[in-house]
């Protein structure tokens, strides 16, 4: 699964996780965008290529949004390796030098976030400057400059199984749980971005629980929680332990073990839905607060 890690590259060859110079200093990042936003900006307003900057000045934003939101992507998985790196730690030299080396990357790949964070907001204010309206991606939402290498990433797999179970549960983020669940072709971005904001901002300080798939609401909420710089907690099923019956152990798993205080569910139409409601129908007799939100089939 980390494999490809090792080598990750941009859209040009390029290596990031290689590159080891250091970045332009913050002031210089700021300067110079800022420069380029507000020289388009002058040279479109009032005349006939006001338009066409404006284009431009929204493309440009929404590349380096594009960027960010893919290297977000690339360091939560980076951020699994390290959790996995963790784990596994037997005391030799090889398993503390990779365990280094993906900390140092997860560094390096955090900083090159914010820088590009920091060019896309400046762009986007250039934009709001030239057209006087507010820069809005395709999809999702806007979201500014943060820490990617403070959000916990604790996997929850091996819970039951550790023997020092006490131990592991200590070391879950504090804060209000938040247990997400859906179907398996969900995938209205706008729709989870705005249930998922809207409980945030009653609860600041959310822990997201996800069943860590790469497809569905727990892709779409893996991409949120990484924007919002929202701790995830991903509780996968067993199935070396439970078999088939995996699936619907989870569910008992995260309700009676990390006990959520809220369950947001995301089902689309003609989509199956057993264990998607099997945890909304445990949810609810045991009092937690849960809510459906449904996309149509295509």
């Amino acid at each position: 699964m980390y494999d490809a890690l090792e080598n990750i590259t941009a859209n040009d060859g390029y290596s990031i996780m290689s590159e080891t110079r250091d970045l332009p200093t913050d002031d210089a990042i700021e300067t110079t965008f800022t420069a380029i936003a507000n020289e388009l900006a002058d040279l479109g307003a009032g005349n006939a290529l006001e338009p066409v900057i404006a284009e431009l000045l929204a493309r440009f934003t929404g590349a380096l949004y594009g960027t960010a939101e893919n290297y977000s992507r690339r360091h939560g998985e980076l951020q699994s390796k390290i959790v996995d790196l963790i784990q596994c730690q037997d005391g030799s030299e090889v398993k503390s030098v990779e365990l280094e080396q993906a900390r140092t990357e997860a560094e390096h790949l955090d900083q090159l976030i914010d820088a590009v964070n920091s060019g896309q907001e400046i762009m986007a204010q250039g934009y709001a400057a030239l057209t006087g309206e507010r820069w809005k991606p395709a999809r999702g939402s806007i979201y500014s400059k943060r820490k990617h290498a403070n959000a916990a990433v604790i996997e929850g797999r091996e819970y039951l199984a550790n023997r020092e179970k006490a131990e592991a549960l200590r070391a879950v983020p504090e804060g209000t749980k938040v247990a997400v669940v859906g179907t398996a072709n969900y995938t209205d971005h706008e729709q989870a971005f705005a249930k998922l904001d809207a409980l945030h901002q009653k609860a600041p300080d959310m822990v997201l629980i996800t069943g860590g798939q790469k497809t569905g609401i727990d892709k779409i909420a893996a991409i949120w929680a990484g924007n919002r710089n929202v701790p995830v907690l991903v509780v996968r099923p067993d199935f070396k332990r439970h078999g088939q019956a995996a699936a619907f152990k989870r569910v008992d798993h995260v309700l009676d073990t990390f006990k959520p205080e809220a369950v947001l569910a995301f089902l689309k139409q003609e989509d199956k839905a057993g264990l998607a409601l099997n945890m909304v129908q445990k949810s609810e007799e045991r009092g937690i607060f849960t809510r459906r939100f449904g996309q149509k089939a295509n």
